[in-house]
């Protein structure tokens, strides 16, 4: 879960990154994080969503890298 959480925050961070790159230069690298036409309170919506999507990701893969990890070693005995 720590590497999810970990994920989860680097996503996070550059989202933040992203915004503030955004309101400087006028060019959001994303149309979904585009303030101007969305307003900041869909913005955020959207973020939200991204980090726990990656969040979600994370696990999995995760979780399916233990499950492979068993399997290999139960193959090999």
């Amino acid at each position: 879960m720590e590497v999810g959480l970990r994920l989860a925050h680097l996503s996070a961070r550059y989202a933040v990154y992203s915004l503030i790159h955004g309101a400087v230069t006028g060019f959001y690298p994303y149309p979904f994080i585009n303030v101007g036409e969305f307003g900041y309170d869909k913005i955020v919506l959207n973020m939200g969503v991204l980090v726990l999507v990656f969040f979600g990701l994370g696990l999995a893969l995760i979780g399916i890298d233990r499950r492979m990890g068993r399997n290999n070693d139960t193959a090999r005995a």
